[in-house]
């Protein structure tokens, strides 16, 4: 998927678009991901706050629990 498709897919309101907060930055990653991203963690920690899961190409995250590889 485009840049411009996804963007395509929130106009239409089949995903929603959700802002980063201090809390994502600031809450502890559990279970951590063994490669100490922290953006990834943050990433994962957002998704968790929202009660979703992270759509993922990324290798490194796609066994947590918080993300989602199709």
């Amino acid at each position: 998927m485009t840049p411009l498709e996804a963007l395509q897919f929130i106009d239409r309101g089949v995903v929603r678009l959700e802002l980063l907060d201090g809390r994502d930055f600031a809450t502890t990653l559990v279970p951590p991901i063994p490669h100490k991203d922290p953006f990834d963690a943050m990433l994962l920690v957002h998704a968790g706050r929202l009660g979703a899961r992270l759509l993922t190409r990324d290798e490194d995250m796609a066994d947590h629990p918080l993300a989602y590889r199709p």
